[in-house]
């Protein structure tokens, strides 16, 4: 089995603009080819946070984090590939690929900042994001561009709680969705349609003592699955 990996940062450039990149792994995670870099940062000074999903029928979308400098606030765009390899279209971050969202009155003002899921499931995509406050919130479509708000993911009790949505897959028929928030710990939650999850719970803490400094924020957090098995997770 072949997996593409898509991660953001300064990869292959001296260029101090995140761009996105791939690279591929056939031997479970040992080795990983050389990187690729697949988005550039276009029109914006970095996009990063990729978060890709395969439909059943159609390109594969990738949704990314996009900020144009500044005091200007980051959101989603999003990109598509026929089969998750390059090349992508569009290749580099563009204005007219911004996610729409209807219903959520203050998305002019909303700083999405790495907290952009998607998934596809039947016939319509989901997002998962959240602006500057504490809750994580979820919003549908039916072309993965333009979306509608629904409503809170977790349950009131948790929406105090600073968690950034990392990323989602469907396990044995349960929902599974992974959180950071540049912090010493993770967390996951579970739910029972892609709608509505249960409250997050803590998946493990770093290892690394506070004091020292080293390894001891954990900015991202990604599921590896395989139909409906579960292999692991990913951290950086």
């Amino acid at each position: 089995i072949s997996w593409n990996i898509y991660f953001g940062g300064w990869d292959g450039t001296c260029l101090p603009h995140d761009q996105i990149s791939m690279t591929t792994t056939s031997d479970g995670f040992g080795t990983f080819a050389a990187h690729t870099p697949i988005i550039s940062n276009g029109s914006f000074t970095n996009v990063n946070n990729p978060s890709v999903a395969v439909p059943a029928v159609g390109a594969v979308r990738m949704v990314y984090t996009t900020w144009p400098g500044g005091a200007t606030l980051n959101k989603p765009a999003y990109s598509t590939s026929a089969g998750g390899n390059p090349p992508w279209n569009p290749a580099s971050g563009s204005t007219t690929t911004l996610l729409t969202m209807s219903g959520y009155p203050d998305w002019g003002t909303a700083d999405v900042n790495g907290t952009n899921v998607i998934y596809s499931e039947g016939s319509t995509w989901y997002l998962y994001w959240k602006a500057q406050d504490a809750v994580v919130r979820y919003s549908t479509s039916t072309d993965g561009a333009n979306f509608t708000y629904q409503g809170a993911l977790l349950p009131v009790s948790d929406q105090m709680n600073q968690r950034g949505v990392n990323d989602m897959k469907k396990v044995n028929g349960s929902y599974l969705w992974a959180y950071h928030y540049n912090h010493e710990q993770v967390w996951y939650s579970v739910g029972a349609t892609p709608t509505a999850s249960n409250a997050t719970v803590a998946l493990f803490n770093t290892t690394s003592e506070p004091q020292q400094g080293v390894d001891r924020c954990v900015d991202s957090i990604g599921w590896v699955a395989s139909g409906t098995r579960l292999l692991g997770g990913g951290i950086r």
